[in-house]
């Protein structure tokens, strides 16, 4: 298993390098990390951790393609981002009625809140204490039950912890995003400059627009997912768009908007994000998608074909309206 790895690291490490070769002339057998462009040459591959296999959605939720990170990207994401989206994903299975997932809650009675565990049998909820120090807890949990078993009907409420922050999680989506666009167009368009903002949400260091603002719900479309789409009108906001594989028992999938190629690609993903602020949702996004963008599903490019180097600026100029060709890099 683990030669297995190392053999294909080397050969992502081949192709991205030599990809990079192609997009910036006089580097050679180099990798560059598409998150935080640290270089790193194939001395790396011995080092422990420094250059991983990064799934372009994570892996614990069913994401089955993958690229190449830096092992410290790869590790910060994973734990302060992606562990949010496998929470929300475990959060919904157990509201959808997933049988045999416990959710921890706190009952709220007499004043008090009485820990306990609740999963599903068949159509109904079960409910389960937990064992702690506290023997009160104890006590409140059989007086709930007790009554319960005197009277027909018993109402009370409970709190449920969701475990998922959901800044952390879009930040991870946005993150997925990114590696999906080096996945199918590599470092042609990982490198151009209008990418920065992008990187600056998912470090924290972009103040102005927050992750939800990139980040739109719509129906599921009649394509494979995932894909990459463009934005093709109204032209003024022309960006990239990728679409999320459906989670489990979502009847929506998540569209998330990054910046085009040209000189005004920044921009116009500027004026895209701030479609949303006046009213405070998503509205009008929506619309952008359902009426007025064209979606054009983008085939996998192999970045080892050479003959195919440039599909990205191709792709961006068939499907984008007044098109400027990006200032070299």
């Amino acid at each position: 298993m683990a030669s297995a790895r190392r053999k294909r690291r080397e050969e992502l490490f081949d192709i991205y390098a030599a990809n990079l070769s192609k997009t910036e002339s006089g580097i050679t057998d180099t990798f560059r990390c598409p998150i935080c462009l640290r270089d790193f040459d194939r001395t790396a591959l011995n080092l422990d951790q420094a250059i991983t296999i990064g799934h372009v959605f994570p892996e614990a939720i069913g994401g089955r393609l993958y690229t190449l990170e830096c092992g410290k990207c790869n590790h910060n994401i994973g734990t302060v981002y992606d562990s949010h989206r496998v929470a929300e994903k475990r959060y919904l299975e157990w509201k959808s009625g997933e049988q045999g997932i416990k959710r921890f809650v706190r009952i709220n009675y007499e004043n008090n809140k009485v820990p306990a565990t609740l999963s599903w049998k068949e159509k109904w909820l079960q409910m389960r204490p937990v064992e702690e120090k506290e023997p009160k807890y104890t006590e409140y949990y059989n007086n709930i039950v007790s009554k319960h078993q005197q009277q027909a009907k018993l109402s009370f409420s409970f709190d449920i912890e969701t475990k998922y922050n959901p800044t952390n999680r879009d930040k991870s989506l946005i993150h997925s995003a990114l590696l999906m666009m080096f996945y199918c167009f590599g470092y042609e368009y990982i490198l151009n400059p209008s990418v920065g903002i992008v990187r600056r949400v998912i470090s924290g260091i972009e103040t102005a627009y927050q992750p939800s603002q990139m980040i739109a719900y719509t129906d599921i479309p009649s394509i494979a997912l995932p894909a990459v789409a463009v934005i093709r009108k109204p032209s003024d906001i022309s960006s990239f768009v990728v679409i999320a594989p459906a989670d489990k028992f979502m009847n929506k999938v998540r569209a998330i908007f990054l910046p085009g190629l040209d000189d005004l690609g920044e921009e116009r993903f500027k004026h895209l994000l701030e479609l949303q602020i006046p009213s405070g949702t998503r509205e009008n996004i929506k619309k952008v998608l359902a009426s007025t963008a064209t979606i054009t599903n983008a085939t996998e490019f192999h970045l080892d074909d050479e003959t195919q180097y440039g599909f990205c600026e191709k792709f961006w100029q068939e499907n984008a309206t007044d098109f400027k060709p990006a200032t070299a890099i």
